[in-house]
Formats: structure tokens, sequence, C-alpha cells
């Protein structure tokens, strides 16, 4: 018994080590050579924000994490190297409640900026709407969403906001952001990959969306 509980110590050990080292490499890489910009027809601009790994090459992928896909290592909260006026589409799925709250409404108007006139902002939240439901059927055991309603790991994954349709449309407006939405990723252009906007779970035999999948329009 000792024997195993050694042996599963280490492999623990191995695999952390390699785990950080693999971090490093894709790091190392990206920092070496980032990938070519997207040329799209018409030359228009599709910004995927915060996207991790899941994107489509037509999009200008923008994130802290150093993936081999990022063209741009960068805060998300700041734009500046985008001119006014210039993005046809911005994206960001399950980033938005990352936000702190006291920066939520200057980080959304600055990505109203660089947007052009009726330029998009597509974006996918937690529903707690949604969350709500799953909550009670599942018996009001909170564990079954702690993770949508708090995060996961800090530092990048801690929950700053409780979103809804009534909370996105106040914050949105006062962004500069209107009409508003609902989109679906299956129906949408742009939407060529899985991500977070189609996360499912089932209660009592009932598939419930985790997502609150909304666009918004820059007047």
């Amino acid at each position: 018994m000792l024997y195993s509980r050694q042996r599963f110590k280490l492999k623990t050990i191995l695999i952390k080590i390699y785990e950080q080292n693999k971090r490093r490499f894709r790091l190392l890489r990206r920092l070496i050579k980032a990938p070519r910009l997207p040329v799209n027809p018409g030359g228009k601009i599709y910004l995927n924000l915060g996207c991790g790994s899941a994107s489509d090459r037509e999009f200008i992928n923008i994130d802290v994490v150093g993936l081999p896909n990022i063209h741009h290592l960068h805060d998300i909260k700041d734009l500046s190297m985008f001119s006014s006026n210039s993005v046809d589409l911005i994206y960001a799925s399950h980033v938005v409640e990352h936000l702190p709250r006291e920066l939520l409404i200057k980080t959304l108007t600055e990505w109203n900026r660089v947007l052009k006139k009726n330029g998009i902002l597509r974006f996918s939240v937690p529903d707690f709407d949604q969350l709500i439901k799953i909550y009670r059927g599942n018996g009001n055991d909170v564990l079954v969403i702690q993770d949508q309603v708090l995060g996961q790991k800090p530092p990048y994954d801690n929950h700053y906001t409780l979103w809804n349709f009534k909370f996105a449309e106040r914050v949105l407006k006062e962004s500069g952001f209107w009409p508003i939405r609902s989109w679906s990723p299956e129906k949408v252009n742009h939407h060529n990959f899985v991500d977070r906007s189609s996360r499912a779970i089932t209660v009592d035999d009932t598939t419930v969306f985790l997502s609150l999948n909304l666009e918004a329009l820059k007047p």
C-alpha cells in the first residue's frame, strides 16, 4: 500500500511538472513567433477576446495567455492597438463576467470605441436565471452551480458579475450599445467553432443551456 501511494504521489508530481513545462513551451513559442493576422474579404476585422484556443482563422485573437494562436498577447480591457471605428465584430465567450465590476462599463465603452457604426458586440456569459433553474432542479445543491457563479481558479477565472437579460440591457445601454438581441451558435455567421456558448446540463431529463448569448450593435 505504501509503495502504491508513493507511485501515485510521484505520478502526480510528474504530471504537474509536465503541464508546467507545456505551458512554458507554448508561451515561449508564442513569444518567438506570433501567428499571421487574418485577411478577410472586404478587409473585415473580427476580434475574439479572451478566446484561449477556441477561435477560427477569421479572427484576431487577443488573450493574456500565450497560446500559439494568439495574435496580441494583451489585456482585453485595453484595445488601444485598434483605431476608433475600425472593427466589424467583437466576440467574447464567457469572458465578460471576469471583468472587475468597477471596470465593466469602462471596458465595454472601450470595445464600443473600436467598433464601426452598426458593428456587433457578440458575447456569451453564464445565465443566472438558467443557473437558478439548475440549482433548484438539483435539490438546491450549490455545488452544481458553484463554478459558474464564482469561477474556478484565480487569477483569470474569478467571476465578478452575475448576468441575466435585464442586467445586460442596462450595462450595454450605458456603454453605448443598442439594440440588444439573442443569438444562437448554430445560426449566426462567423461561429465555425465550439466553445462555452453552447454549454448545457441535464436536469430531470431536460437540457438546460447555461449561457446567455447576446448581440448588441453600436448605433
